[in-house]
């Protein structure tokens, strides 16, 4: 077994008549690009974005698309339509007084190795959920997801990893740091389970290395929406 490592596969080596995959061109981590020959199959496991980018690089995707940026159809599919994401809601705060040991991540660290137990012997900070159905909630499948998240008083380090995670606007951020300095506060965060929403990726250009078109589609069907103001509801 030969591993490349930081390489990037730019094309798949496509026989025009039979359709079939006998190689991939991979740039290495110097940029050379190399080709190499499969002897019985190739496999793709690039994720949702990259997977359809490589496909439609070589010109297996929606014709037209293709067409407008000059790459050789040689099989019109519907690569990366149907893009499905569980979008998350980020809003709700609840917030506690009460007395409790307030700890810094550090703090944590220490315990976690000297006792092997504490925050961070768990999964993540989303340490559990909840699942409903918002018709239906003796109904055995879900539709929605809230993830709780929960933050000591001041716990700026913890919240900014947070942050980071998802994008926050500075302005939003000061929001929750104002509410935590203060008292301590539990984030929920409803998420769609089967969202009605869908959307598509597409190249920006042909060049590999470029990052593709995202369209999320995200709140594109009302379904999605109502499921949302049912949670808040619930």
């Amino acid at each position: 077994l030969k591993i490349s490592k930081h390489s990037l596969v730019t094309k798949l080596m496509v026989d025009k008549t039979t359709k079939t995959t006998h190689g991939v061109k991979f740039l290495d981590k110097q940029g050379k690009e190399i080709q190499v020959r499969a002897r019985k199959e190739v496999i793709i496991s690039a994720g949702a974005i990259n997977s359809p980018q490589l496909l439609m690089l070589s010109g297996i995707g929606p014709r037209k698309h293709l067409e407008e940026l000059g790459i050789e159809v040689i099989q019109d599919l519907p690569v990366g339509e149907k893009l499905e994401d569980h979008m998350i809601m980020v809003g709700f705060v609840f917030s506690f007084n009460y007395t409790r040991e307030v700890k810094s991540i550090t703090d944590y660290m220490y315990d976690f190795l000297k006792t092997n137990s504490s925050k961070l012997s768990g999964v993540g900070m989303l340490g559990y959920s909840t699942f409903i159905n918002t018709l239906d909630n003796k109904n055995d499948l879900p539709d929605m997801q809230i993830h709780h998240g929960n933050y000591d008083v001041n716990d700026v380090e913890s919240l900014d990893l947070f942050f980071d995670r998802f994008g926050l606007r500075e302005e939003i951020r000061k929001q929750y740091h104002e509410i935590n300095a203060n008292r301590h506060i539990a984030l929920l965060l409803p998420t769609l389970l089967r969202p009605a929403s869908t959307g598509k990726i597409l190249l920006s250009s042909t060049d590999p290395t470029d990052k593709p078109r995202i369209i999320t589609g995200f709140l594109t069907k009302n379904d999605d929406f109502e499921k949302f103001l049912r949670t808040t509801e619930f």
